[in-house]
C-alpha cells in the first residue's frame, strides 16, 4: 500500500515526484532531485527539479540542448551575437522562466547547455501550483523553441 502525497503541502521531492507522475509526467527520482520529461510535439526535453536548501525553493530547469545545436558556427561573431540577442529578447516573454547558457567544464562555449530556469517557493506549495509551474514551463518551451531554431516535430 502506497502512501498518497499531501497534495496541499508539497514540501519534499518524494511528494513532488508522485504528484508529477499523477499529472502525467515521466519522472525518475535522483539523489539530489527529480528528473522528468516534458514533451512538446514529438520532442522530449529533460527537466531537473531540485529543492534549494538555502531558501527552500523548488528549482525547475529544462535543457534545450547545447549551444552548437542552435548556432551553426559559434566563431561567427554575427551569428553568435544574433543567438545571444534572441536569448535576451526571449526572457521577458517567458517570465517567470529565464533562458540562459550554463558554463560547463570545457573551454568551448559551443558545448555549453542552454536552459530555461525558474524557482518557486515551497511554503504552502500545492498540486495546483505545481501544475501551474509545469504549465508555465510548457508555455516557455513553446515560445523558446521556434525563436531558437529548435525543431519539435519529426
Amino acid at each position: 500500500m502506497s502512501i498518497q502525497p499531501d497534495v496541499d503541502n508539497l514540501n519534499s521531492l518524494e511528494s513532488i515526484s508522485e504528484v508529477l507522475q499523477t499529472l502525467g509526467y515521466e519522472t525518475a527520482r535522483q539523489e539530489d532531485g527529480i528528473a522528468a520529461l516534458v514533451t512538446i510535439d514529438e520532442k522530449q526535453f529533460p527537466v531537473a527539479l531540485a529543492i534549494d536548501p538555502e531558501d527552500n525553493g523548488l528549482r525547475i530547469s529544462a535543457s534545450l540542448g547545447e549551444v552548437n545545436q542552435m548556432v551553426e558556427d559559434v566563431d561567427d561573431c554575427e551569428e553568435f551575437c544574433h543567438f545571444l540577442a534572441n536569448l535576451a529578447l526571449l526572457n521577458p516573454l517567458i517570465t517567470p522562466f529565464a533562458c540562459g547558457i550554463l558554463e560547463n567544464d570545457t573551454d568551448e562555449v559551443d558545448d555549453d547547455p542552454v536552459v530555461l530556469v525558474n524557482k518557486v517557493p515551497l511554503g504552502d506549495f500545492c498540486i495546483d501550483e505545481l501544475q501551474s509551474a509545469m504549465d508555465g514551463l510548457r508555455g516557455a518551451l513553446l515560445l523558446a523553441c521556434p525563436r531558437l531554431g529548435i525543431q519539435t516535430e519529426g
